[in-house]
């Protein structure tokens, strides 16, 4: 059930339309789980996800506005994290 959505700077790249930016200018969320992937965090990104209930942020900046914002931070380069991250979600399961 979850959706992609941008910063402005990923709409300014062209890897979301205007539509998917989130923040001033753009939408609002509140979804039980926002994943920011090498997003800064300004403050105009702030404040479209401030209602987010936990917020995992990936960057490769440690001081990026984004970490003091997240309940979880990850330091590192999200094109190597996420795949990394999904490998383990695919193993079966042990009980």
């Amino acid at each position: 059930g979850g959706v992609v959505a941008g910063s402005r700077g990923a709409h300014d790249e062209g890897w979301v339309t205007e539509d998917q930016v989130v923040g001033v200018g753009g939408a609002s969320i509140a979804p039980d789980l926002y994943v920011a992937c090498g997003v800064a965090g300004d403050i105009y990104h702030h404040s479209g996800v401030q209602d987010a209930r936990f917020i995992v942020a990936i960057n490769t900046d440690e001081t990026a506005p984004i970490m003091s914002l997240a309940n979880v931070g990850v330091v590192g380069d999200a094109r190597q994290i996420i795949p990394a991250v999904l490998r383990v979600l695919e193993q079966p399961s042990i009980t």
